[in-house]
């Protein structure tokens, strides 16, 4: 069976009218990989606004375009956050989570053949900001350094625990509860978070 043109009804958006709304992002890569991102959001919505679907695959739908979103939010932080430490507003140390190391340095006093007492160094250690870092952790360090004002936090940290419903393992409930108007606050918080990242 040959395959059917795709509906004109669809919208699906040239790809320079998006990169155009991220020429903020200095590492061109990314903002391709935002916008092409951005532009598949827009086709799924579509999609499902031009067409009746089954409960199940309107949900995963709504889905995908949550994920989604949460992934140009995470890439758009963190690139921000490596850019604003490359021009020096703050030292990684600053914003990243810190823990102390202890390395065994010498024992001190035998309590018995099972117990000792050693004296350690104990040094600090600081994750490093990188392509890596967990979302959490990203939103924790925008804070920290005034990328994301305490309103701004709670949005990412909402816009992650959505997102975050993936994880199929941990689920207490059937997973079909995604709906238009969660998208639609989704979208909104996005936006709040990419004007600020934007604007800061």
């Amino acid at each position: 069976m040959s395959k059917q043109n795709f509906p004109t009804s669809i919208i699906f958006t040239a790809l320079p009218d998006l990169t155009d709304r991220f020429a903020f992002v200095q590492d061109d890569a990314l903002k391709t990989n935002v916008a092409t991102t951005l532009q598949y959001i827009i086709f799924l919505l579509s999609l499902s606004e031009e067409y009746k679907m089954p409960g199940p695959v309107i949900y995963m739908i709504y889905k995908n375009i949550i994920i989604l979103t949460g992934s140009i939010v995470e890439s758009l932080t963190c690139h921000k956050l490596q850019e604003m430490i490359k021009a020096g507003r703050f030292k990684n140390d600053e914003i990243m989570k810190m823990e102390y190391r202890y390395v065994p340095m010498k024992e001190i006093f035998p309590i018995s053949s099972e117990e000792k007492i050693y004296a350690c160094l104990r040094t600090k250690k600081y994750e490093s900001l990188n392509d890596k870092t967990q979302l959490f952790t990203l939103n924790r360090a925008a804070e920290k350094s005034g990328l994301f004002t305490s309103p701004l936090y709670r949005m990412a940290q909402k816009l992650r625990d959505t997102r975050n419903r993936i994880h199929l393992a941990a689920l207490k409930r059937v997973d079909d509860q995604y709906s238009k108007s969660e998208v639609n606050a989704i979208f909104a918080d996005a936006k709040k978070l990419i004007d600020r990242i934007e604007s800061y």
